[in-house]
């Protein structure tokens, strides 16, 4: 310590502190100790469940901790074809999981956790593959994207349930579905784009029957505008048939009358929402139109394609020059006025999808 002695000299002696309270050097022995607890392995793996659990919808039972073997320029090359910046895939976590289903199944699942950045998050998404590479569950862990309670998101993520795991060749990148829209636009039968505003009409389909099971599930009640909109835009499908025949065939007659009793299963929930009754809509959604329209349609045969519509026109798409492109307002459905959000989940989505084509080759899937 130095210390100014006069206007023209200052000595510099060694200083020692004194110690004032007798018990403060006990504390600052403690001191270290106290600071390195914190929640344990468990309270931390209790915490990651109830989180998984929101997001996904389904009861977490187990979880385990997995290496996640993906070397660094796998998963940047990934973020390319994707769409994203390298830094949105970093930080991921890959976890042995086993979840309840609605009726009490067990389900084992492995669950990709990638964190979110701008504009969804902060937060995370978890992505659920079951053993045969499929998408079982998604959902994100971001109370910031659905401030206004309408609960669009769970349905924005249903458009990407059940795909499989993917590799490059199947996913076109973002530069190559720019080129495809374009071609599609300038095709002069129309054909690939009928098949890519089909596709966007049915994933709104999947969106909004998940966005009124939500709300229904949580007790609310979904407005009437909601369902009446729906009902409006459902009708869109009735006006494609006859663009569709060139690849449904003959059965595209059967489609028009999917759509038709979809158009008056949607009005009835519609009138039921203005009556306040949430369990009437929810059994006219959940039930009644899945049954009489979404399923009739999906398992219906069809004379073109030889075999259920759904799985055939599926596995035909990209032979037809239309694979899914993961493109908001072409192949997506986005919450309106957040595009943006959007695009970056189904490009994140996208990325997923080709991570878990990566870990199935690998045998880590």
């Amino acid at each position: 310590m130095c210390v100014r002695e006069n206007a023209n000299a200052t000595s510099c002696v060694a200083y020692t502190p004194r110690m004032r309270h007798p018990i403060l050097p006990a504390l600052l022995l403690l001191l270290p100790a106290a600071c390195a607890s914190g929640p344990s392995s468990a309270e931390l793996a209790e915490r990651e469940k109830a989180a998984m659990s929101d997001a996904l919808g389904l009861a977490v039972a187990r979880i385990e901790p997995l290496e996640l073997r993906l070397k660094t320029l796998v998963r940047d090359n990934i973020a390319g074809h994707a769409g994203l910046k390298k830094r949105d895939l970093w930080s991921m976590s890959w976890q042995e999981v086993e979840l309840r289903g609605h009726a009490g199944e067990l389900i084992r699942a492995r669950v990709l956790r990638i964190p979110l950045n701008e504009p969804a998050g902060p937060g995370a998404a978890y992505f659920a593959f079951d053993r045969e590479a499929r998408l079982v569950s998604l959902g994100l862990e971001a109370a910031g994207l659905d401030g206004d309670g309408h609960a669009q998101w769970p349905g924005f993520l249903a458009q990407f349930r059940g795909r499989k795991a993917a590799t490059a060749g199947e996913l076109p990148t973002p530069g190559a579905a720019f080129e495809i829209t374009q071609a599609a636009a300038a095709d002069p039968s129309g054909r690939v784009a009928t098949l890519y505003e089909q596709q966007r009409l049915m994933a709104e389909n999947s969106a909004r029957m998940a966005q009124v099971l939500a709300l229904t599930g949580r007790g609310e009640m979904p407005s009437s505008d909601l369902l009446r909109d729906w009902a409006a835009r459902y009708s869109a499908l009735g006006d494609l048939a006859p663009r569709l025949e060139p690849v449904l065939g003959g059965s595209v007659r059967d489609y028009s009358k999917y759509v038709r009793d979809g158009e008056q299963i949607l009005s009835q929930a519609a009138f039921a929402a203005s009556a306040g009754q949430a369990a009437e809509v929810r059994r006219l959604v959940g039930g009644e139109l899945n049954r009489a329209s979404c399923q009739a349609c999906h398992q219906a045969d069809s004379s073109k394609l030889g075999g259920p519509r759904r799985e055939a026109l599926q596995g035909r798409l990209a032979e037809l020059g239309a694979p899914a492109l993961y493109r908001v307002g072409h192949d997506v459905w986005s919450p309106s006025g957040r595009e943006d959000a959007a695009q970056y989940l189904a490009s994140l989505s996208k990325a997923a999808l080709l991570i878990g084509g990566v870990l199935r080759a690998d045998g880590q899937l």
